[in-house]
């Protein structure tokens, strides 16, 4: 009897402790009893860690996000007045697609002879084993000229 006023006292007093010593052999209260109060000390302790402390109240700042997802506050410090009349957005219905993946061209080759005037293409008769083979431009920017004799390419060809 006298201990199980002390399990009373501390459910009271230090809810942990009085639980521990509720649930051992020396209490004589029946398991519901124990069962209840235990469930009760249960339901307070949640209830004190889920109350909500209120957040600082902050000052919408000057951005805002517009789009198709879920609308989003930004809260922070405002922009400054001098700052917020410089930056001006204006939204656009217009959409522009930038594809950047040029193609890239593919180099024309011509055959040069050592000591030779003219470049020529790789059927040609003034080919030879050990002839260069170099990029049309190259052979236009070291002062060769279209053989006359075979089916070189023209300058124009470079660019298309």
């Amino acid at each position: 009897m006298r201990y199980n006023r002390m399990v009373s006292f501390l459910l009271v007093l230090c809810a942990p402790v009085g639980l521990l010593l509720m649930w051992l052999r020396r209490c004589t209260w029946d398991r519901v009893t124990k069962s209840t109060i235990s469930a009760l000390v249960a339901v307070l302790v949640l209830c004190f860690l889920s109350v909500r402390f209120q957040a600082p109240q902050w000052e919408p700042g000057g951005v805002e996000l517009i789009g198709n997802g879920t609308q989003i506050k930004v809260y922070g410090p405002p922009i400054p007045s001098d700052l917020a009349k410089a930056v001006s957005v204006q939204p656009s219905s217009i959409v522009v697609v930038i594809d950047d993946t040029a193609p890239t061209p593919v180099p024309i080759y011509v055959y040069c002879n050592t000591g030779g005037r003219q470049y020529h293409s790789a059927e040609c008769e003034y080919v030879y084993p050990h002839t260069a083979r170099v990029t049309l431009l190259d052979a236009l920017n070291g002062g060769y000229s279209k053989c006359g004799k075979c089916n070189a390419p023209f300058e124009y060809e470079i660019n298309n």
